[in-house]
């Protein structure tokens, strides 16, 4: 007789985990959605956004990854970080079956996307616990725009320079819009590229300058960005660069 009432608690244990396991799972959750001015710019011949490229992964405070995902193509994440199944009652016995599945604590979820595309936050702090990840609350992040990057070119060395293919640093590249206002501006690296983040599709006009070299404009300016990254043809060149120094007289004090 108590075998088989133990047999019938583990079968009705089994079959109510199986049947609440689905309802019960709980994790980190929520949604990544383009930002209202991505929207707006998309046009009709642009293709449905796909965001399964994006991963969210769920991270320790010190950086040590728990669990990952991808994303869904409509936005959607879940990272189960705990199952509570529900407690049964059987011949006068209770059963819990809990599972923690990364443990209980402060955690960060991070988001990655695709290169070029802008993220808002990129990150979020949260607590596990056996309320779930952040009281099971959604935690959503909006992708807000794309890159547009290039480089110039330097005038290419002799056999004594190890950079080829490299170009000047700290030339001031310039985003403007059509009507010629301010929309950023950064310097370009030590291998002469340049790169705008968070950027919405539309048109745009690009400015190069450098207090001391000569920067000229081999090509047009104006830049379309399309619903993704934009790539700018080596439109900026510097044919040549300054060389300074001092003489110094030796003088004899004997």
């Amino acid at each position: 007789m108590a075998i088989r009432e133990a047999l019938i608690f583990s079968l009705t244990v089994i079959y109510i985990t199986s049947l609440a396991a689905a309802d019960s799972i709980q994790g980190c959750g929520g949604f990544v959605e383009a930002s209202s001015d991505l929207i707006k710019s998309r046009k009709p011949t642009d293709g449905k956004l796909d965001y399964s490229h994006i991963t969210v992964e769920l991270r320790t405070i010190d950086g040590l990854v728990k669990d990952r995902t991808q994303c869904a193509p409509n936005g959607y994440y879940f990272i189960p970080v705990y199952d509570k199944y529900l407690s049964v009652r059987c011949s006068g016995n209770w059963a819990m079956a809990d599972h923690i599945s990364v443990g209980q604590g402060s955690f960060v979820v991070q988001i990655k996307g695709p290169e070029g595309w802008s993220l808002d936050p990129d990150k979020v702090p949260v607590v596990v616990d056996h309320a779930g990840c952040n009281a099971n609350e959604d935690i959503n992040f909006r992708f807000t725009g794309f890159t547009i990057s290039g480089r110039v070119v330097g005038a290419i060395g002799g056999e004594s320079c190890s950079l080829k293919n490299g170009g000047p640093s700290n030339v001031n590249i310039e985003l403007l819009s059509p009507s010629g206002d301010l929309i950023s501006s950064v310097l370009t690296s030590s291998e002469g590229s340049y790169s705008f983040n968070n950027i919405i599709p539309g048109n745009y006009k690009l400015q190069a300058s450098h207090p001391d070299l000569t920067v000229e404009v081999r090509g047009s300016t104006e830049v379309e960005l399309g619903f993704g990254n934009g790539l700018v043809d080596d439109i900026f060149f510097v044919p040549g660069y300054d060389i300074n120094g001092f003489v110094v007289a030796q003088v004899n004090l004997q």
